[in-house]
């Protein structure tokens, strides 16, 4: 199991996307983080505890429908959004978390999902296929990062 935990000591946090094999988020683990506004759970998060966000600023839950995650939000006025049913109406080469931009925390959502940390949906892995081979992979990250870097000009 996988549990998050004294990430109340980094005060710039903003956003969360949980590894695909957390399971548990312990006591006052985003406590104080005032940026931090946007969680992104995974289909396997069974408990967060009751002091998790105490004193944060979070106020926007993505999840999967019928899961924990969608209890908790619910249970706590906190808006939920399911992830399979967000819409990202046309492929946006390079675009990997579906915000309309192509920057740096793409290429660290495109990462993470290369390295099983996390799933995209069907919409945000078709960005993700940045030489359109049909697979995601190191080939995609390395484009999308001279892109980002300003090594290549078009994606």
């Amino acid at each position: 199991m996988t549990n998050f935990f004294n990430y109340r000591i980094d005060s710039s946090l903003e956003e969360i996307k949980l590894n695909k094999n957390v399971q548990k988020i312990e006591a006052e683990a985003f406590a104080g983080c005032k940026l931090f506004t946007t969680l992104t759970s995974n289909q396997k998060l069974t408990d967060i505890d009751k002091t998790s966000f105490n004193n944060s600023g979070l106020n926007l839950i993505y999840g999967y429908k019928d899961t924990y995650t969608q209890t908790y939000a619910q249970d706590n006025n906190i808006p939920f959004i399911d992830i399979e049913e967000q819409v990202v109406p046309e492929i946006f080469v390079g675009d990997v978390n579906g915000d309309g931009k192509v920057n740096i925390q793409d290429l660290m959502n495109l990462m993470y999902y290369i390295s099983g940390m996390t799933d995209l949906n069907e919409n945000l892995r078709a960005n993700a296929d940045i030489n359109k081979d049909g697979k995601i992979n190191i080939q995609d990250l390395m484009r999308l990062m001279y892109y980002i870097s300003g090594k290549i000009t078009e994606l």
